[in-house]
């Protein structure tokens, strides 16, 4: 027999609320952080494989010209290594929500759906997090951009890690630039930048740098980006401890706007089609108390760096 919870709010319903909801949250600062690293989730089943590239493995340009009473074609093949894998599996819960005869279906509807809206926000934010934390262990150690000199060319030091982001890419994917938010203040701020959109001595005063000025500046139609996420370590009841989770660095990467599990771009975000994306489920929250239950919420999902070498990391320095 269904519970109340499952008899006011069927599974489909609140799955659709639960995904609707994700999408126009995807809208928002923090979610595009971490898909700009990505770009929009592969859709695959639990178990799928991935290609993995290193530096020096090919994607080759097949033969594909032949004559037309040929049906079989040239066979497309690509470098690197076929990985096995499978979906990471994860699942909060709600607090208890109260269900007895005081409460109507209508506000119970609306529980449910201000739980469905924090979990979404939830997931998000421990995304962004997984994400951010493999494109770092991704790229490795940093290259240093020491903004305490004025004769440092923070320009050209970005400029040469696109370059070697593009290659190691093979050219596949947009070139893009996610700032930490101090890191986007000191690299804007630098005598090297300011000379550049100032137009050397023609103004004074300094500018107010942009995002779209950074990208124009760099060149290479590369998409700039400032990050406004933040992660707080402590739990609750410990002093807070929020901090940009970028800070100083800055990670170049190049990221497919239509990612495969097959093409060279460093980070992919794989997310489980059907129902193992965002499927709520229901259980009794205490068993010697019918008043009350609580929803479980589950998805899945695999992050993982496709080809590391595309993807780098700089830090701004003070030396």
């Amino acid at each position: 027999m269904a519970t109340r919870l499952q008899s006011v709010a069927s599974t489909e319903a609140m799955r659709n609320y639960a995904v609707g909801f994700y999408s126009d949250s995807a809208r928002t600062q923090a979610q595009i952080d971490a898909e700009f690293l990505t770009g929009p989730g592969i859709a695959v089943s639990s178990d799928f494989e991935f290609q993995s590239f290193a530096p020096g493995d090919s994607i080759t340009i097949p033969n594909s010209l032949t004559s037309i009473n040929n049906p079989v074609g040239t066979r497309v093949t690509y470098g690197g290594t076929k990985v096995p894998a499978q979906l990471d599996q994860h699942r909060v819960t709600s607090e208890p929500f109260y269900v007895g005869p005081r409460i109507s279906d209508t506000d119970l509807l609306m529980k449910l759906e201000d739980n469905a809206r924090s979990t979404m926000m939830g997931l998000i934010r421990g995304r962004i997090d997984r994400i951010f934390s493999a494109a770092l262990t991704a790229a490795g150690a940093a290259t240093n951009i020491n903004v305490a000199s004025t004769s440092t060319n923070a320009v050209d030091i970005v400029q040469q890690v696109l370059e070697t982001v593009e290659l190691n890419s093979q050219g596949a994917g947009q070139l893009r630039i996610l700032f930490g938010s101090s890191a986007f203040r000191k690299f804007c701020n630098h005598v090297s930048v300011q000379n550049r959109v100032n137009g050397g001595a023609t103004r004074q005063n300094p500018a107010t740098v942009t995002e779209q000025q950074v990208a124009d500046l760099l060149g290479g139609n590369v998409e700039v980006r400032r990050s406004r996420a933040i992660k707080n370590g402590a739990q609750i009841g410990q002093t807070p401890a929020a901090a940009f989770t970028l800070a100083d660095s800055i990670l170049v990467a190049a990221v497919s706007s239509i990612p495969s599990t097959s093409d060279p771009s460093a980070i992919k975000l794989f997310v489980g089609r059907g129902d193992n994306d965002f499927q709520p489920k229901y259980r009794l929250a205490y068993a010697n108390d019918s008043d009350f239950e609580e929803a479980t919420w589950g998805w899945a999902e695999k992050i993982v760096a496709t080809n590391s070498a595309a993807v780098k990391r700089l830090d701004i320095t003070i030396s």
